[in-house]
């Protein structure tokens, strides 16, 4: 070999190791932005996006899946949360993400340094349209120099259609249900307070039939037993217009005590045309029973017949 030739080797090795020298002195100095193919080809690291579908209604889900894949002896992700898309008429409804560890068992040292990170999004639309997802940029680091670099992932659309019109015929009014039910609720109150309220009635009618039977029975009772005896007929006259009176809540005084006990009548809430009657009668009984030759032979079947008639008609 020549001395010219051996020159010109010598130059070209140094041009060669200057070239380099500059080119690793720029890669130290800037930070490099690498595509998903020009990465996969360099540096083995990997940034994908899918939808899985391309047309969507309104009402259903669309599921968006960002993997990311890189050797953990080359590189480390600059940010360790979940990528955070920008999306236009989409939001996310859920996250849920899944990290696989590299393969002890593959054949080659790549296969068994790489990491894959896989992020899986529900999308739910917010208006019809194009659904949009924008790129991801996604930040690594690279472990040697901790130089710093980015893979993006591509742009992704989907159709979402108009939402279905709303059938405002079936749709439930729940204002007029519930005004409906508060009119059977206010209904049914009264219609079962009526019916409380008549039965009621009907039972203190009842009893108060049943009051009037016993005493017209006891009245002919009374009758029956002192037929004979006009005395005696006005002395058990006193004491069944005493119990009648108590029992119907007018008088409380004591029942030997006449005076007291006609007094008390008088001051009563009675209809005053009821109160002069059964003050005759009182009167007239604390009388006879004592004097019973000082009426008329039938009067005391004429007081019979207007007590009667008093106790028929419920005067009290």
């Amino acid at each position: 070999m020549s001395s010219i030739t051996r020159i010109r080797l010598s130059l070209a090795t140094i041009l060669c190791l200057a070239v380099s020298l500059q080119g690793a002195g720029a890669f130290a100095q800037t930070s490099v932005d690498y595509d998903t193919t020009a990465v996969s080809r360099q540096a083995d690291i990997k940034g994908e996006a899918f939808l899985n579908v391309t047309r969507m209604s309104f009402n259903d889900t669309a599921t968006l899946t960002i993997r990311l894949t890189w050797d953990k002896n080359e590189f480390e992700l600059a940010d360790k949360s979940a990528p955070k898309p920008e999306l236009q008429r989409l939001r996310v409804g859920a996250l849920s993400s899944n990290v696989r560890q590299p393969d002890k068992s593959a054949t080659s040292s790549q296969g068994r340094n790489r990491v894959s990170h896989e992020y899986v999004y529900t999308l739910i639309p917010t208006a019809s349209g194009e659904g949009l997802v924008h790129p991801v940029r996604i930040g690594f680091l690279r472990i040697s120099d901790s130089q710093a670099g980015s893979v993006s992932t591509s742009e992704l659309r989907v159709s979402i259609a108009m939402p279905a019109p709303v059938d405002e015929t079936n749709e439930t009014d729940w204002r007029i249900v519930g005004l409906v039910l508060l009119v059977v609720f206010v209904v049914g109150g009264f219609t079962i307070a009526g019916m409380r309220r008549k039965h009621r009635v009907k039972a203190q009618e009842e009893l108060k039939q049943r009051a009037r039977d016993n005493i017209a029975s006891d009245l002919r009772a009374l009758k029956a037993a002192t037929s004979g005896s006009k005395a005696e007929f006005f002395e058990n006259l006193y004491g069944f217009l005493y119990t009648y009176l108590r029992d119907a809540g007018h008088i409380s005084a004591r029942k030997g005590d006449s005076d007291s006990l006609i007094a008390e009548l008088r001051e009563s809430a009675l209809d005053e045309d009821a109160k002069r009657l059964l003050v005759k009668w009182l009167e007239l009984s604390a009388t006879e029973k004592f004097s019973p030759g000082r009426g008329t032979p039938g009067e005391s079947l004429r007081v019979y017949y207007e007590v009667e008639a008093f106790v028929r008609e419920d005067k009290l």
